[in-house]
């Protein structure tokens, strides 16, 4: 490509890259920094971010305060916080269709090293923005000893404060892993939210409907001080869930009510995708003149050297309907539906992605970036009758929530079945979405039974849930049962054997470290999220040993 050519598609694509240190001098003032006021927040109210590393790129993110038209922003690349020498810099456009939002696609740079630290910023009228930090990916054929990452999800504004963010920023990490619900559409709903944080949608309604709604929401989220600071710290790996639309959502329906001919909202999923394409710093594109389902694909795998290899992947927008019908999908004993073999969360395309880079892959370990609890969560009735507990007795079993994997059991077993076939090792899921603190064994078939204290013979694999950020866990939230958070967490125990750990009375976030020899998860809690502040303290370790599907407890050690 010849320069002339190379700078009208850098244009069109609204970023301008020059390689090196050297700028155009057409664009030097762009670049200078008024040393009175070096650090102006004021001009970028939401700070920078970071996110989809690379070996040798990075997506870089920041949003100015409203401007007029169209207007230029300088940023710059270095190892040296300080600027002393610049590694990469360049000049891209932030406009008002965008909301001012600013996002620089830096994809296989010469000037940008494996594995290595740098830090950037953003220069308008001659101030500079906070100073990001980022690590690149190993070399796909490196060597690796040693991978650290956190994993969070649900954090709710308007329900407490983002406390664990700020303990995050403090941990050695090499990026940050966001399983969705990175906002909450509702702002009152007196179910699952308490107005520690009261706020007040542009459209007066208590759930987000429009583009300003939700572009809002984002920017009152990433707003928070603790936020800022961690996607200031570290690059981030982006998917969503459902609150970043609506609740319990698949494809371009919402369940805000029971009648499903009122559920079809094809314009608010797409103004829902939209302002996350705009807020996440990811490399993902949004198509706007696509139909919802089609205009942005969030599903992707991230390669670290011979070590590990994390997939991505999407189960909002192209899962079927609930089986059992959109009012019956918590408490309930299932349909015949379930068995359904045609029923899928992933969707066709999605789930062989899925397959063929999880069977595929030659890196030791096989991580499955996972919203929803793969794991099955029942009500026993068995074990509530042996409980004996005054007043409290149901007919039958009853799933926890069918919203989960176990909506779509046929699915998940042939995916399991197919990586058992496959010979598959060392595949661990992290998890988001159930505000609760989890630990146990993937089965291919949940009822057959195995022997308490033992691993089930058809385990293929181990999931850690994480706890939310501060979105309501068991303990908050109303209880079905009337009896305490300490009893129900022994009654499901009790009745899901293979789940080896349950905690839904605290918040927090997990960090994985991945070695040669062994997964290690270390589950991070904080003493409150009432209020701004509180201490962190592990609440359990476990780790999962090379060539072994086996959870080991070794906290304290």
């Amino acid at each position: 490509m010849d320069r002339r050519t190379f700078l009208l598609t850098s244009l069109a694509s609204g970023v301008m890259i020059w390689a090196g240190s050297q700028v155009p001098g057409k664009f030097g003032s762009l670049f200078q920094v008024d040393p009175a006021n070096a650090i102006a927040t004021a001009n970028f109210p939401q700070s920078v971010a970071s996110g989809d590393p690379q070996v040798a790129g990075i997506t870089l993110w920041t949003r100015l305060t409203p401007q007029t038209g169209t207007v230029r922003v300088a940023y710059q690349v270095s190892t040296d916080p300080n600027f002393g020498v610049v590694t990469l810099a360049g000049v891209a456009n932030a406009e008002a269709v965008r909301d001012y939002t600013l996002k620089v696609q830096l994809s296989d740079r010469a000037e940008l090293r494996p594995a290595t630290t740098y830090f950037y910023r953003f220069i308008f009228n001659n101030n500079s923005s906070a100073v990001g930090r980022f690590k690149t990916l190993p070399a796909e054929n490196a060597d690796v000893s040693k991978i650290r990452f956190a994993y969070i999800s649900c954090n709710d504004f308007t329900n407490g404060f983002f406390n664990a963010m700020r303990f995050m920023a403090a941990e050695d990490l090499d990026f940050v892993v966001h399983l969705g619900d990175a906002i909450y559409e509702t702002v009152s709903d007196p179910t699952f939210q308490r107005d520690i944080r009261p706020l007040s949608l542009p459209s007066g309604q208590l759930s987000a409907q429009s583009l300003e709604d939700y572009r809002f929401l984002h920017k009152t989220y990433i707003s928070d001080p603790d936020y800022i600071a961690l996607r200031e710290q570290f690059a981030f790996i982006y998917i969503w869930d459902d609150h970043e639309f609506a609740n319990d959502a698949y494809q371009q329906f919402n369940t805000d009510t029971a009648i499903a001919s009122q559920n079809n909202t094809p314009n608010r999923r797409q103004v829902a995708s939209q302002a996350w394409a705009e807020y996440t710093p990811t490399s993902i594109t949004f198509t706007p003149t696509a139909n919802p389902t089609t205009s942005i694909q969030i599903y992707r795998s991230f390669v670290f050297g011979n070590l590990m290899e994390l997939v991505m992947t999407d189960e909002r927008l192209y899962r079927d309907a609930p089986a059992c019908g959109v009012a019956n999908r918590n408490l309930f004993p299932g349909c015949a539906q379930l068995a359904d073999a045609n029923r899928s969360m992933l969707g066709a395309t999605q789930k062989q992605f899925f397959l063929d880079k999880i069977r595929n892959s030659t890196r030791t370990w096989k991580i499955w970036g996972n919203e929803v609890a793969t794991m099955q969560l029942i009500i026993s009735k068995a074990v509530i009758d042996a409980a004996a507990i005054p007043n409290l007795s149901i007919p039958v079993d009853l799933f926890l929530s069918l919203d989960q994997w176990d909506g779509y059991p046929v699915e998940r077993a042939q995916i399991f079945t197919a990586l058992r076939t496959a010979g598959v090792k060392n595949f661990v899921t992290i998890t988001g979405d159930f505000h609760t603190f989890e630990a146990g064994y993937q089965r291919i078939n949940y009822n057959t039974p195995f022997t308490p204290g033992t691993v089930p013979s058809d385990a293929v694999g181990v999931e850690f849930l994480v706890g939310s950020i501060s979105a309501s866990n068991l303990s908050e939230q109303p209880n079905p049962f009337g009896v305490d958070i300490n009893t129900s967490t022994q009654l499901l125990l009790a009745g899901n054997r293979h789940v080896q750990y349950f905690n839904s009375a605290t918040h927090g976030y997990n960090i994985i470290e991945v070695t040669p020899t062994a997964l290690t998860c270390t589950m991070r809690a904080v003493s409150t999220i009432l209020t701004s502040g509180g201490t962190v303290s592990t609440l359990k370790t476990f780790s999962v040993p090379r060539d072994q599907v086996l959870i080991q407890d070794i906290t304290g050690r």
